[in-house]
């Protein structure tokens, strides 16, 4: 690992109140940064540096080159979780509809119109949905389904998640686009 100091770290030379300053304006953040923020809210302290030091301090220790580089590193790690959260989330949406269609198959499969466990249409709408939460999981369009008056449901495309596994990928394939098993 390097031992590079990082723009918006303490740089060599930077005195410990000039670099608390810094860290002052820096966090901030973009909408509410100014250097006579800054001279304000440090007024009560002894060492006060008033805004026309600050603004020699600002241009000495480059504080515009180390604010716009702690920006772009605050927005490349909030994307970063982002991905991940909206990726885990996607997982997550994924399991529920895998086990609804499941609940929703085996319903219609054991039907008995005696017994009754589950109206047909309401299995059918269960699998219906559980199919379109599974598109959403996948970030497929919200037009994918066209669902027949007869209940049936047909499938325009069919798109996945880059992170999927191989065998994650055939089994939502196959439940996706309606393909069942053969026996060779």
């Amino acid at each position: 690992m390097s031992n590079e100091i990082l723009l918006w770290e303490r740089q060599e030379g930077e005195t410990s109140l000039r670099y608390a300053v810094f860290c002052r304006y820096r966090d901030m953040g973009p909408e509410e940064r100014s250097l006579a923020k800054v001279a304000k809210e440090m007024a009560p302290a002894k060492t006060t540096p008033k805004l026309r030091q600050l603004k020699d301090w600002s241009a000495w220790d480059k504080w515009q080159i180390r604010v716009k580089a702690w920006d772009d590193e605050q927005d490349r790690k909030k994307r970063v979780y982002m991905d991940k959260a909206l990726k885990a989330q996607a997982r997550k949406y994924l399991d529920v509809a895998i086990t609804a269609q499941g609940k929703g198959v085996k319903s219609l499969q054991a039907f008995n119109p005696d017994l009754e466990p589950m109206k047909p249409l309401d299995a059918m709408k269960l699998i219906t949905e559980a199919v379109k939460l599974e598109c959403l999981a996948l970030g497929v369009p919200s037009d994918i389904l066209n669902i027949q008056h007869s209940g049936e449901v047909k499938m325009k495309s069919c798109l996945f998640l880059d992170e999927m596994e191989e065998e994650e990928a055939k089994i939502a394939l196959s439940n996706y686009c309606g393909k069942k098993d053969t026996e060779k």
